[in-house]
């Protein structure tokens, strides 16, 4: 008796200790002239496909079509779960036929793994035919929670598993064939307790309708183009059948900061992000921005249908509040929206890039502060705006004299200036020491400096004014 429990216990913890990662999957050669591919049902079998998607990575891994003799008029899928106290399992069944359709071990700190059907019966990736079609497509009634516990608050990202098969053309046929299902996802845990989400699967099933052919749907109808920035993600609730589910959307900035669209369907792989640009705050589902000197990298042109309240639960009621980006106005009035197509864009590598200004003047004003300008930093792009902002330095002495020019080509030039505050005494000066162009803004810097020991009593206030060439872009002062 004693040296049979030994060896149970030393053969469960092999199995605690045993990491699903080691689990081989089934050799596959894709130029292989015998390899596998999805055999073509006729339309009168009752088919159903199932597909496998990384919970990490959300990477599309293979999948398994059914085929049943029998018709039905519905399809529900339900479920045996035997809670792992140590070793559990869950089987899920197509409902209307008691048929298997998935089986799988499920340990408490240690490791499951999928036991129907076996690894060797799966199809791999490689076998199943992309669509050449550009569009993204999504399920018309959105997806059903297949899950032996309710829905948790774990992150039910069900989109970005949804765009990794959804250019399948098995896919797009089955939605085709039954564009009024409800896309089944179960969200496979075979490791539990302090679970290893890589081992972590999301199990995708699609029914076609045996009785119906349909022809190939239109495309999905663009509303809009936008050519912009990825510049952070949002987290927004998905209408799902069993309730809430979570899905992150990516935020996109138009080159001109001008629209802004939260865009949860764009493919996972639209960029390959560095690590470090994603912050703790994935983990949790919060808002982030990315850091700012990867904030106009990821350039993007997208075709984009706007979203509904069927899809998208609460980001238009949110506002898209990625803390870093509120100083952009455009960007608290985002649109919630579907992406159509998306086009990765290389972006321009040659920015920042320094802008040459010249000087019109630098010094002080005496009029102890009666000439009635404030601190600030103006852009001047009219001859008016010029002629007042003179008039107004003028207004006690005559200090345009001393400028370098006058006459300022406004079809060409534009004008920084920049107006430190009125000091109690002399040696304060103010200056614009850089200007820098980005893609999608220029950047002028401003620093002030005071004087070094005692200072000469007379009221001052510094002042410094270039010009640079004209530019749609927008100015900001830092």
């Amino acid at each position: 008796m004693k040296k049979t429990t030994f060896i149970l216990l030393t053969f469960a913890a092999m199995l605690i200790l045993t990491n699903c990662q080691f689990i081989k999957e089934p050799d596959f050669d894709p130029n292989s002239k015998t390899k596998p591919k999805p055999e073509p049902n006729p339309n009168t079998n009752n088919n159903v496909l199932m597909l496998k998607v990384d919970y990490t990575t959300n990477t599309f891994e293979g999948g398994y079509e059914f085929t049943f003799p029998q018709e039905t008029e519905t399809f529900n899928i339900s479920y045996i779960y035997n809670p792992p106290g140590d070793f559990g399992d869950i089987t899920l069944f197509y409902q209307e036929l008691d048929e298997k359709l998935f089986a799988g071990g499920i340990v408490w700190m240690g490791c499951g793994r999928i036991t129907y059907p076996e690894l060797e019966q799966w199809l791999p990736a490689e076998a199943f035919e992309i669509t050449e079609l550009k569009n993204l497509i999504y399920p018309k009634n959105g997806f059903e929670s297949i899950t032996e516990f309710p829905l948790d608050g774990f992150g039910y990202d069900y989109s970005q598993a949804w765009v990794a098969v959804q250019s399948l053309v098995k896919v797009r046929e089955y939605l085709n064939n039954n564009p009024e299902q409800k896309v089944k996802i179960y969200f496979y845990r075979p490791s539990v307790g302090i679970g290893n989400p890589p081992d972590w699967k999301w199990i995708i099933f699609l029914k076609n309708d045996a009785e119906t052919s349909k022809p190939e749907p239109e495309p999905e109808p663009v509303e809009g183009q936008i050519t912009g920035y990825i510049v952070g993600y949002e987290i927004c609730d998905l209408k799902i059948e069993n309730g809430l589910g979570r899905a992150q959307a990516y935020i996109v900035i138009s080159e001109n900061l001008k629209d802004t669209l939260a865009v949860f369907n764009l493919p996972a792989d639209i960029y390959d992000f560095p690590a470090e640009i994603f912050t703790e705050n994935r983990l949790w589902m919060l808002n982030a921005a990315f850091p700012e000197q990867y904030r106009y990298s990821f350039k993007i042109l997208l075709e984009y249908t706007k979203s509904s309240e069927k899809e998208i639960y609460n980001l238009g009621f949110r506002q898209c509040a990625v803390p870093a980006l509120a100083g952009i106005a455009a960007y608290r009035n985002c649109v919630p929206a579907l992406a159509v197509s998306a086009k990765k864009i290389e972006a321009d590598k040659s920015f920042p890039k320094s802008i040459a200004s010249t000087l019109i003047a630098q010094g002080e004003l005496f009029g102890s502060g009666q000439e009635g300008i404030i601190k600030q930093n103006l852009v001047i792009k009219t001859q008016t705006e010029w002629n007042n902002l003179i008039t107004a330095m003028n207004s006690v002495n005559n200090v345009s004299r001393n400028f370098a020019e006058t006459d300022v080509d406004f079809s060409k030039y534009q004008i920084i200036a920049a107006f430190d505050d009125v000091k109690g005494c002399g040696g304060y000066s103010i200056s614009i020491t850089q200007i820098e162009e980005h893609a999608e803004r220029i950047v002028v810097t401003v620093n002030q400096y005071s004087p070094q020991g005692a200072c000469p009593t007379v009221m001052t206030q510094p002042y410094h004014i270039v010009k640079i060439p004209v530019s749609d872009k927008q100015i900001v002062f830092q």
